[in-house]
């Protein structure tokens, strides 16, 4: 950022005017084949697998329609395009009840069921598509961004196969030509903890116009420490960009407008432990549809 002002003769400097940088260069969205069938990529947020309260039903009706196994011809078509799955935080959940049991003993044996059964949905999806594993707040990985992908011993099975991306958070990664970029939504939560407006939506989209991905570390969001480079900094722009376990799903899109420049697609992940929701991203259009797989009336 630039800030320009005056100053004062006891040394003080009166702020007229910030201007921050802007939305960075970006590289153009490549044209689609004529007639080539829509191609998405999954969002996903926040599933809890190893919670014992982790809504099962929901959590196998959306396994169900990744591999398609559910819905009629039309719903199975869209799930067949569905090219690459990325699990944006959450996906474990913390592992309190193995932390707390004793060494060696059927209180362990218990106490790591729920992380067997994380690991065979995960390995269900492995086996069906591309799958971007994400660590999040409440996984068990290192605290300070940027987050390390977790280890292959919490999952035996589906890390096995090589479909399966243990990948870091913050996370950038490119299908079809359209450049992503996501964290699992510790920088989007830090901003709203210590901002007064309540659109994270555009908290999200000033992340992109500061052109750094987590502002407000290391003062209030842990980081390593960084002496010679950034590696927050977003040094070109993005076609979509991500943040998950958050509150409830919003899209917008920041830039472009009559007079062209970057244009970015802007998606809010909620969490499907809570919302029962994933989200499509057309990988043509840029378009953002979310699929409720809540198993709750009412």
């Amino acid at each position: 950022m630039a800030v320009r002002g005056r100053a004062e003769p006891g040394g003080d400097f009166v702020v007229s005017d910030v201007v921050f940088a802007g939305l960075g260069p970006q590289a153009p969205l490549p044209a689609p084949p004529p007639g080539a069938p829509d191609r998405y990529v999954a969002l996903v947020s926040g599933l809890s697998l190893a919670q014992p309260a982790a809504d099962v039903l929901s959590i196998q009706l959306l396994v169900d329609w990744l591999t398609g196994h559910l819905g009629a011809g039309p719903d199975q078509a869209t799930a067949a395009g569905v090219v690459r799955l990325v699990l944006a935080g959450g996906a474990v959940g913390t592992l309190e009840a193995l932390a707390g049991s004793t060494t060696y003993t059927r209180q362990q044996t218990r106490a790591v069921e729920p992380l067997r059964d994380a690991d065979a949905t995960l390995t269900e999806l492995a086996a069906a598509l591309p799958v971007d594993l994400m660590p999040g707040a409440a996984d068990p990985s290192n605290t300070a961004l940027p987050q390390q992908p977790l280890h292959a011993c919490l999952l035996r099975g589906a890390s096995a196969y090589e479909s399966l991306c243990r990948v870091t958070n913050p996370h950038a990664f490119e299908v079809d030509g359209v450049r992503f970029l996501g964290t699992s939504g510790q920088n989007v939560d830090d901003v709203a903890r210590y901002s007064r407006g309540g659109d994270r939506l555009a908290m999200a989209a000033n992340t992109l116009r500061w052109r750094h991905v987590a502002p407000t570390a290391p003062d209030t969001l842990a980081c390593f420490p960084y002496h010679e480079s950034d590696p927050f900094i977003i040094e070109t722009c993005p076609h979509v960009y991500f943040a998950g376990c958050q509150p409830e799903f919003a899209a917008g899109t920041v830039g472009g407008g009559p007079g062209g420049g970057p244009a970015v697609r802007i998606v809010l992940v909620p969490s499907f432990a809570d919302t029962g929701v994933a989200v499509l991203v057309n990988l043509r259009t840029l378009a953002c549809r979310p699929i409720s797989f809540a198993s709750k009336l009412g």
